[in-house]
This record gives structure tokens, C-alpha cells and sequence, in this order.
């Protein structure tokens, strides 16, 4: 879903700037500014590029989402980005948007923030603004501009934009699992591998909404991360229930699952090319 923000700032004129953020359906930013007047100095940019992350980092990682819905916002992260970020929590916090669980642990867990109950279900929706805040800095798009180089013939395939899904249907499956989940009960919902723990059902709908938006417009987020040196995208991102819905070129995918693969992944090194 989209629609044009009447958010303040926004230049028509200036296209060229705009960009999207991700909030509740029902936030009426206008409506709330009024009713809820922000610190001095405050850029409403930078509050929804904050309250986007609820919703991107579960899209981003699975392994984020939790069983009790919080998103862990890592605050280190957040201070490179927007210079008296605390401010921003605070407000978001104090005015009824954020709910926070209050706990983190130095090195291990962020502090986790969702939602409140006002805006817990609402659905995500995508907004223009005028020049918001990146999500990636400079330095972060340049890195992937490097390894793109260095794995093009991986990157080649997205840089196609050939990959497509069916919007509807992957939504409304993604509904229905979500109602399943709720409905079977607890033991019906996904294994969180990394914390042993259960996946919230409705962290992982949102998820599944913003990555089948982002395919559908063609925003692949295609990544390798610095750790294993994995490629990431909105595909591999994405549940594998959703990938059904998803064709290349008009054609339907599949997937292989290769056992013991190090012997037929090492062919690469006779590549000259590689």
C-alpha cells in the first residue's frame, strides 16, 4: 500500500528526493504532531525513519522477530544515524506509538520496541517523504557496490528485474497463515532458531508485507553480509511459503536443496573468471 505523505516538508517539486518510510496504516503523522507538539529541533524524518524499523528489521532478518512482538533497535546504530536519537524514543515512547520491554543486555540484546496496542495491528503502509533518512549511509552503499562486482554473476540475475510476485495472492496466503497461527495456537508458530524461541505471527505478516511490496517494486535488497559472506535479498528473506507465488521472467522457480555441497559449490575455483 501507498500513498503520498502530508507530511511537513514535503516539496512536489522536488521528486527526485522523495523516499519512502513504513508506518502503521492508521498514523496520521499531521494529526499527531498536532496533537502531541515535538521538542524543538525536532525533523519528522528522522521519528519515522525510527518507527520504519519496527517493520524493516523483522523483514530484513527472521531471526529478529521475537515471540512477544518486540524489534530489537540497536541504539548504537541508531546514534550514527540521527544525532539525539534518545529524544525521538522518548517521544515516540511518551505519546503512545512505542512500547518498549525495558531490557537489554551490554554486547547480547538491544532494547526491543513494537507498537501499541493503538497501531499494534495495524497493517504496515508505505509513505513518500521528502528526503528521509537512508537507510544505508555512503559507505554502506559503496560496500555493496563492491561486491557486486565481485559476485556479478549472482547479482546479474536481480539486476535483470525479471523477479516478480503475485501480489494478491502472496498476501492473502500470508494472511491466512497468520489466522492459522493464531488459531492452531502456540505450538503452531515458527521455531526462532537463533533464540529458541517462538516467532509472533503478526511480526512475521508484517514482514511478509513489506518484502512482497518491496518485490513488487523491484527493491531486491540484494546484500552480502560481512560475517559468512551469505548473499541476502527480499527472496531469501522472504517465507518460504511466499517464494510459490514468485516467478522469474514469467517462469514458476523451484528450489534445490544440495546435500554436502562444498564439493559441487568449490567447481567456482575452476571458473578463470571467478
Amino acid at each position: 500500500m501507498m500513498k503520498k505523505s502530508i507530511a511537513r516538508g514535503i516539496n512536489p517539486q522536488k521528486k527526485s528526493n522523495w523516499g519512502k518510510v513504513i508506518t502503521p496504516v492508521n498514523f496520521d503523522l499531521d494529526e499527531h504532531l498536532r496533537n502531541h507538539p515535538p521538542f524543538e529541533g525536532f525533523e519528522a524524518r528522522k521519528m519515522l525513519y525510527i518507527m520504519s524499523l519496527v517493520y524493516l528489521i523483522p523483514s530484513w532478518n527472521s531471526d529478529d522477530i521475537s515471540e512477544d512482538g518486540f524489534v530489537p533497535i540497536s541504539t548504537d546504530k541508531l546514534s550514527r544515524r540521527i544525532r539525539g536519537y534518545k529524544r525521538y524514543i522518548d517521544y515516540l515512547l511518551d505519546t503512545g506509538v512505542f512500547v518498549t520491554d525495558g531490557s537489554y543486555v551490554v554486547g547480547s540484546k538491544c532494547r526491543g520496541f513494537k507498537y501499541s496496542g493503538l497501531y499494534s495491528n495495524s497493517e504496515p503502509n508505505g509513505i513518500l517523504i521528502d528526503n528521509p533518512v537512508p537507510y544505508i549511509t555512503g559507505e554502506q552503499f559503496m560496500q555493496q557496490k563492491r561486491h557486486e562486482l565481485d559476485a556479478k554473476y549472482l547479482y546479474h540475475w536481480y539486476n535483470q528485474g525479471k523477479l516478480k510476485i503475485d501480489y494478491h495472492l502472496a498476501v492473502k496466503c500470508a494472511y491466512n497463515m497468520k489466522e492459522a497461527r493464531f488459531e492452531q495456537g502456540y505450538e503452531t508458530w515458527s521455531y526462532n532458531v537463533k533464540t529458541r524461541k517462538k516467532k509472533y505471527p503478526r511480526s512475521q505478516y508484517n514482514a511478509a508485507l513489506v518484502n512482497i511490496g518491496a518485490l513488487v517494486a523491484h527493491d531486491y535488497n540484494v546484500h552480502k553480509d560481512n560475517n559468512v559472506h551469505r548473499l541476502h535479498s527480499r527472496l531469501t528473506n522472504l517465507q518460504k511459503e511466499l517464494r510459490n507465488f514468485i516467478t522469474y521472467d514469467g517462469q514458476k522457480m523451484v528450489s534445490i536443496d544440495i546435500k554436502n555441497s562444498q564439493p559441487y559449490l568449490a567447481n567456482v575455483l575452476f571458473n578463470q573468471d571467478y
